[in-house]
């Protein structure tokens, strides 16, 4: 089962594919909050490409970034998560 904290796990795994690094953050870190409220845990493989990703937004982001869009997302309520996930991104700039 998928769950809501999946689909926004695959939402920032687009946002990554995507150059929206920030975005990506936001969106694992409201899945990550989501995923404690509800007691639930990843599968090992789920979890390292979680892990791969966000190592990309990592590389992108500022220490300071990172912490400040995964703040961003762990405060996001469910329905806040909902609609920032289906909210529509701009092309990355090149």
């Amino acid at each position: 089962k998928l769950g809501i904290h999946g689909a926004l796990d695959a939402f920032g795994q687009l946002a990554i594919t995507q150059e929206h690094a920030e975005r990506a953050v936001r969106l694992a870190g409201a899945a990550e909050r989501l995923r404690a409220a509800s007691g639930t845990r990843s599968w090992p493989v789920v979890r390292r490409d979680r892990e791969r990703w966000l190592g990309a937004a990592r590389r992108t982001l500022d220490d300071v970034e990172y912490q400040a869009a995964w703040a961003q997302g762990q405060a996001m309520n469910r329905e806040e998560a909902i609609a920032y996930a289906l909210e529509e991104t701009p092309p990355a700039a090149h």
